[in-house]
């Protein structure tokens, strides 16, 4: 046997087929360049019809006698409102007056008289007696640090520990 190599031509660039497929897609390429053309030229003329079209009804009411009715309305409707605010505006200032210049009647304030001395005098009393307290906490504590600094353990091996 021989040895061969097979030879396979895989570029389709001079094949009538691949010819053939350039020339679909540039036709393709036009058809639809054309299509979107004529898809804008429409979408512009009905653009333009819309534009040009006139309303048959007539809605609008002002030019009329209802449209002069409903503005009266309005303008007593605001004008009553106006009215409305400015009496809650003089009602809530009267009332801010009123809340201002009003005085506290019970009296609580102890300390102007004999329980408001005595309360201060308790109080000058219990400050002594928390110092006093505190000073002989201290003393004893200053007392205690000392015992326990000069307590040594009874048994002593001679290794500075003493357990």
């Amino acid at each position: 046997m021989k040895a061969c190599t097979t030879v396979t031509d895989d570029w389709m660039d001079t094949e009538a087929a691949a010819l053939a497929r350039d020339k679909m897609a540039a036709e393709s390429k036009m058809r639809k360049a054309a299509e979107l053309a004529a898809i804008e030229k429409a979408n512009a003329e009905m653009a333009k019809r819309l534009a040009n079209v006139k309303s048959v009804t007539d809605d609008d009411i002002s030019d009329e006698a209802a449209g002069a009715a409903r503005d009266k309305k309005a303008a007593e409707s605001m004008a009553r409102r106006a009215a409305q605010k400015e009496a809650l505006d003089k009602q809530n200032a009267e009332m801010k007056a009123r809340l201002a210049a009003t005085k506290a009647v019970t009296d609580d304030d102890v300390m102007d008289e004999a329980a408001g001395a005595a309360r201060a005098t308790m109080a000058a009393e219990s400050k002594s007696k928390k110092a006093a307290a505190a000073s002989k906490l201290k003393s004893e504590n200053s007392k205690m640090e000392e015992r326990l600094a000069n307590t040594h353990a009874k048994t002593d091996d001679g290794d500075g520990i003493q357990f």
